[in-house]
């Protein structure tokens, strides 16, 4: 028996990438992935790893082979440098809103179409305020994207309840001193103020803010006149009003004698 001759068999080489021929902007990255290789993978960057990320300045040709010792097979593409694009310029008239306002939101300086962080395209925007919420943009052309814009937070405020109170009308007679009006259900936002008016019965009373009133219930004093008393809730975007308890107070009987 001879001796044994070692004899090594080479796979088939095979290659595959998930790449063609790209166009993109400068200063913008591309990743590039081969896979399959049994032998041993080159790129013409001289990297040797499945991966590669690169960012070009300018058009290149890129190659990537799988080579062993007997054969090797490749693969060639173009990378097509265009300039890039600037960001859009983002411009709202203010960024503070009252709840249902509308907000309009304007970019310029695009080179494309304007594409917003919500997915809605356009130069201009108008949305309904309804909670507050953050908002930037990029411009889009058919070969490339611009970074993204700076981002524009706008702030909405909540819409406010006034809830309601306990329902004390009644009469009574001069000098009576009422219980504490107690709340039902509570308001929600703003600043509470209760206020109180001594002409109830006309169409439009002449409300008055009392002074100190700031709390959930409100605790009139002595009355000597029939007075009523709504609490109020209050932002920089509205005021609302609970429903009105009124105490009817009957003045005191005079009498007149004469001679």
């Amino acid at each position: 028996v001879s001796e044994a001759v070692p004899v090594v068999f080479h796979p088939e080489l095979s290659l595959e990438t998930n790449f063609s021929d790209s166009t993109i902007c400068a200063g913008s990255s591309i990743l590039l992935t081969a896979s399959a290789c049994k032998a041993s993978l080159k790129w013409s960057t001289g990297e040797t790893s499945t991966s590669v990320m690169l960012s070009p300045e300018n058009s290149r040709i890129i190659n990537v082979s799988c080579k062993n010792s007997c054969d090797s097979v490749s693969k060639t593409f173009n990378i097509n440098v265009v300039p890039g694009i600037s960001a859009p310029i983002i411009s709202v008239i203010k960024t503070r809103f009252c709840f249902g306002d509308t907000i309009s939101i304007s970019a310029t300086g695009c080179e494309g179409q304007v594409v917003w962080s919500n997915n809605m395209t356009g130069n201009n925007l108008r949305l309904s305020a309804e909670s507050s919420f953050s908002i930037s943009a990029h411009c889009a052309s058919q070969d490339c994207s611009s970074p993204e814009s700076q981002t524009v937070n706008i702030t909405v405020l909540p819409q406010i309840i006034a809830g309601t109170i306990q329902d004390y009308t009644q009469t009574n007679c001069a000098g009576f001193n009422p219980g504490t009006i107690n709340s039902l259900t509570s308001p929600s936002g703003g600043t509470i103020q209760w206020q109180m008016a001594e002409n109830c019965s006309t169409s439009e009373p002449s409300w008055v803010n009392i002074s100190g009133a700031n709390g959930l219930t409100f605790n009139p004093s002595v009355l000597n006149t029939t007075t009523c008393f709504r609490r109020m809730v209050f932002d920089s975007c509205q005021s609302v009003f609970s429903n009105v308890v009124t105490f009817n107070i009957v003045p005191d009987p005079v009498v007149s004698v004469s001679a």
